[in-house]
């Protein structure tokens, strides 16, 4: 089961599914202010999903904040080196708040246990369909080895050529 990724009518970029139980708003262009806030809104009412994550930048940051968003990170210069971009969440029940608390230190606890886990959220990562596709559109995978040529460190860095940056993710 994997999400979907959607284009709205005036260009904005959307990952949507089950999978993730979220919206992840990819990329937001200025025609879609502020209609694209009760897109989002809509389509977690449909679906009835747990959360909706967004990458914006500061021009957005006031309307998605108006309509119950919260800061999770922000990077300075993320766009051309010049153009702030802020990660912010809605979420839309307290169990998936507490959830992800809960789930991250779960996680760090089996980590530091000697369990890495299985779990690729956000994407598919585990799926050689989805790698081959994301390397043929803009995704570059790094990894790093040790003597015995076994992986000890595995990432990707999703570029963005219009905006003359890359996100690092998927440690």
């Amino acid at each position: 089961m994997r999400d979907e990724i959607v284009k709205t009518d005036k260009g904005s970029v959307l990952q949507h599914g089950k999978y993730n139980d979220r919206i992840f708003l990819m990329k937001i262009v200025d025609k879609d202010i502020p209609g694209i806030i009760e897109v989002l809104n809509e389509l977690a009412r449909k679906n009835n999903y747990g959360k909706i994550f967004a990458r914006i930048p500061l021009w957005a940051l006031p309307l998605f904040k108006a309509d119950g968003y919260i800061t999770e990170a922000h990077i300075p210069g993320f766009i051309r080196g010049k153009e702030d971009i802020y990660f912010v969440s809605k979420f839309l029940n307290s169990d998936r708040l507490l959830g992800i608390e809960t789930e991250m230190l779960t996680k760090l606890s089996n980590f530091l246990l000697g369990d890495k886990g299985e779990k690729t959220y956000p994407f598919p990562i585990h799926d050689p369909d989805f790698i081959r596709k994301s390397m043929r559109v803009n995704t570059r995978y790094f990894d790093i080895k040790n003597k015995k040529n076994e992986y000890i460190a595995v990432s990707s860095a999703e570029i963005e050529p219009d905006n003359l940056s890359a996100e690092m993710t998927d440690f």
